[in-house]
């Protein structure tokens, strides 16, 4: 069982998907396997803690785990540590500069982020992780300004995605550029929440360097593709906001 456990976990690094009680299992073997000092499995362990999977992304007990498998000379585990310090150095350098959430969405499909408000506020309430959006600028305030400067300040952007999105000079022409060259250049992080059925594949962003980037390249929240419009019960809607903000908070637990 601790060899399939193994092999569950290395079957996400090739993209096949599992169910979540698989994900379960293979922690299970994984954390008895590294505990008898299995190198194999403390790697695989330490990458789940530092993705999320199948366990609460934590960085602390990513290092932690990858430390014992250094310690055995073993040159994955030298890599997948120096992988693991580069991560935490630049979310250390981000957080002096970007302390926020920027959410981007067609005011076409607002009723979704009023939906999701209240698990926002929550995080500001319980964790000091401001979100913004264009709704919060003040009456007077020269819009554009106000945005760019919050683009500049976001640690995450959450991105609603729908074909009314993708319709958005706006959206694609200024706000997805900085947001998605914010990723690849400052470790900004992307989040995407499908809205309803779009042409996501076949919509290139040009970011502001040049390079064509596309949305789909990003993994989805939740890993599920099922538009929130095509989501029957508010229920499961429910559970996607609420994944949504585990994720952001994975996205600041560095300081």
């Amino acid at each position: 069982m601790i060899i399939r456990g193994i092999n569950i976990a290395d079957s996400y690094d090739n993209q096949r998907d599992y169910e979540k009680k698989d994900e379960k299992q293979a922690i299970m073997w994984l954390t008895k396997a590294a505990k008898q000092g299995n190198v194999h499995a403390q790697i695989q362990l330490s990458k789940s803690y530092r993705t999320g999977w199948g366990v609460d992304g934590d960085l602390t007990q990513a290092m932690s785990v990858i430390r014992e498998a250094v310690e055995q000379d073993y040159d994955e585990a030298k890599e997948e540590f120096n992988h693991l310090e580069e991560i935490i150095r630049n979310k250390r350098v981000l957080s002096m500069g970007r302390t926020e959430v920027f959410i981007s969405y067609s005011s076409k499909d607002k009723k979704y982020v009023d939906e999701m408000q209240p698990f926002l506020n929550a995080l500001y309430r319980n964790h000091k992780i401001k979100p913004w959006c264009y709704e919060m600028i003040n009456a007077g305030n020269k819009w554009k300004e106000e945005i760019h400067q919050h683009m500049a300040t976001a640690r995450v952007a959450v991105l609603m995605v729908s074909q009314n999105f993708l319709d958005s000079s706006f959206i694609l022409e200024v706000e997805l550029p900085e947001l998605l060259q914010a990723a690849e250049d400052e470790h900004a992080t992307i989040l995407w929440i499908p809205v309803s059925d779009a042409q996501v594949k076949d919509t290139l962003i040009i970011s502001k360097k040049g390079d064509k980037i596309c949305i789909a390249d990003y993994q989805a929240v939740g890993g599920s593709l099922k538009p929130l419009q095509n989501m029957a019960k508010k229920a499961e809607r429910l559970k996607l906001y609420n994944k949504l903000c585990e994720a952001i908070k994975y996205c600041f637990m560095v300081s």
